[in-house]
């Protein structure tokens, strides 16, 4: 992008009156979070002190040339005013309000949910997030929090409630109900996300539904906890799962009240599904939450770029001593990929047949569902599908990586 194109975008940027506020970083003290309020979008964005003066000298509609020629005597930099302008282009702010100017409609696009379909305004998520705060309350989060797994676990442990026993009693007449109690719990997932941010002051905006790899999910937008310590930003990322472990924790007491084995049952099944998301490889509630332990925004960006820093300093025999820092981002992107390439192993090597006749056998289980329906049963349909997940999973990973490799390509 030359400069007159980009001097040109932020005329266009001024011209919009585009609204913003400015609040303290409490993870850095030199730095400052700048909130961006587009068109039903908001950006939160860490910036300096650099970059913040040039942004308000924006919305005072000065020329490119007054800016810098001020920037320069303020801070007295030796830079000439073009070499500062460069420099303000690498910053991520300037990728987000310039180079994306074209299409403000993309800042709307979640990178990883899509499509996305708001459900709940923000006033009601509130309404609904404010009687649950008190469970929020640091004594009673953690404490809760570290007892609940381990009370949940136990109870499944002597009730022998296991992966066979959820297979059987998924049949045909509880399907719906199952399913139907599974939308709620996730439902009630992202209310503990609401509630987390309410207890600590931020604002959660609207929940949502949308796709994530091949799965439906709700969201819950909670970008507002930008404003909060990393402390406190962590108990959000982990308020859903914490939600999810107290229903499981009812319908156990539920269990042993009424000897109803649908309420072990489901309680396993929610509880399982809530350790699947404390996975951190992927964008799942376990990948924020680790990004806010160890403090590194853009955890998997961050890693990859280590990572192929890492292997180009070997081929060329440069071995230099990694802070702390690099090292887990290293260790991170080894064990992201490791998990990545031991399912591809997996599938190819030895679950080759799935791939192979994957498209065969599902045209073959529609044509049967479509000619014998009335006599084909619940049992085979259940295993079909479950056989269908795996490999559904690899040629969705194929076809992502293929259309990245396009886009790029496209892009050159």
């Amino acid at each position: 992008m030359n400069i007159q194109n980009s001097l040109k975008k932020i005329i266009d940027f001024a011209d919009t009156s585009v609204k913003y506020e400015v609040c303290d970083n409490k993870d850095h003290e030199d730095k400052k979070i700048l909130i961006v309020y587009f068109i039903n979008n908001t950006k939160y964005l860490s910036v300096d002190e650099f970059t913040l003066y040039i942004i308000d000298k924006i919305n005072c509609h000065k020329t490119f040339t007054e800016i810098f020629t001020e920037l320069k005597k303020k801070y007295q930099f030796k830079e000439n005013i073009f070499d500062l302008f460069e420099s303000f282009k690498s910053t991520i702010v300037f990728s987000y309000l310039f180079e994306n100017n074209k299409e403000l409609n993309e800042l709307k696009k979640d990178k990883y949910i899509y499509p996305k379909i708001n459900l709940i305004n923000s006033k009601y998520v509130s309404n609904i997030s404010s009687c649950f705060t008190i469970f929020f309350k640091l004594k009673i989060f953690w404490i809760a929090f570290i007892s609940l797994p381990l009370i949940l676990i136990s109870g499944y442990v002597v009730t022998e409630v296991g992966f066979q026993e959820l297979y059987k009693f998924i049949t045909f007449q509880n399907t719906f109900i199952f399913y139907f109690g599974y939308i709620l719990c996730v439902f009630i997932h992202e209310i503990g996300h609401a509630s987390a941010t309410l207890n600590f002051g931020a604002k959660p905006n609207q929940i949502g539904f949308g796709f994530y790899l091949i799965s439906p999910v709700f969201y819950c937008d909670v970008s507002d906890i930008w404003r909060l310590q990393r402390k406190e930003r962590l108990i959000v990322d982990l308020g859903g799962i914490y939600f999810q472990w107290i229903i499981s924790f009812i319908l156990l007491i539920f269990y042993y009240l009424t000897k109803f084995e649908g309420f072990i049952v489901f309680s396993f099944f929610n509880f399982i599904s809530s350790l699947i998301n404390l996975n951190p490889f992927l964008l799942y509630d376990g990948y924020w939450a680790l990004s806010d332990i160890i403090g590194i925004s853009n955890l998997r960006s961050k890693s990859f770029f280590e990572l192929r820093l890492f292997f180009k300093n070997l081929i060329k025999l440069q071995f230099s001593v990694s802070s702390l820092k690099q090292t887990l981002l290293i260790i991170y992107a080894f064990l992201s990929f490791g998990m990545l390439f031991t399912f591809l192993y997996y599938m190819i090597f030895l679950n080759t047949d799935s791939i192979l006749y994957f498209f065969i056998n599902c045209f073959n289980f529609l044509k049967i569902i479509y000619l014998n329906f009335n006599s084909i049963s619940f049992e085979y349909i259940k295993g079909t599908l479950t056989s269908f997940i795996a490999p559904t999973i690899f040629y969705w990973l194929i076809s992502k990586l293929i259309y990245k490799k396009i886009k790029k390509w496209k892009t050159r």
